[in-house]
Parts: structure tokens; sequence; C-alpha cells
């Protein structure tokens, strides 16, 4: 169960990751058809990888927020 949760949350990233390198590409002028296939998949791992970090920053900004409500609740 586990398995198809993270292959399925795989999946998500890949697809937001594709969408947002093939925006950027565009806003540059280039198409994903003028790369040859190798080179957007190295540029779609690197994509992958910002949108990763991106979200742990995100969880460690609501833990951080979640964490400093609690102390300030408990002291007021």
């Amino acid at each position: 169960m586990l398995d198809v949760i993270q292959t399925e949350l795989n999946q998500g990233v890949r697809k937001m990751a594709e969408s947002s390198l093939i925006k950027k590409l565009n806003e540059q002028g280039i198409s994903k058809s003028d790369l040859i296939n190798d080179k957007f998949e190295e540029l779609l791992l690197l994509e992958i990888d910002i949108i990763k970090n991106d979200g742990k920053e995100v969880g460690t900004g609501i833990a951080v927020g979640i964490g400093i409500s609690f102390l300030t609740g408990g002291l007021l």
C-alpha cells in the first residue's frame, strides 16, 4: 500500500517538474523538441530536485510555525 502511494507521489512530482521545466524552456524560446531526450531528462531530474527541496523548506516552515504557536500559546 505504501509502495502505491509513493509511486503516485513520485509520478505527481515528475508531472509537476515536467510542466515547470517546459514552461521555463518556453520562456527562453526553447521547445522540448529542440533538446535531445538525454538532455531533457537531465534537466528534468534537476527540476525534480528543486521541487523536492522546496517542499522540504515549506514543511520545515510549517513545523516551526506550529511549534512557535504552541510555545506562545502555552506561555500566555
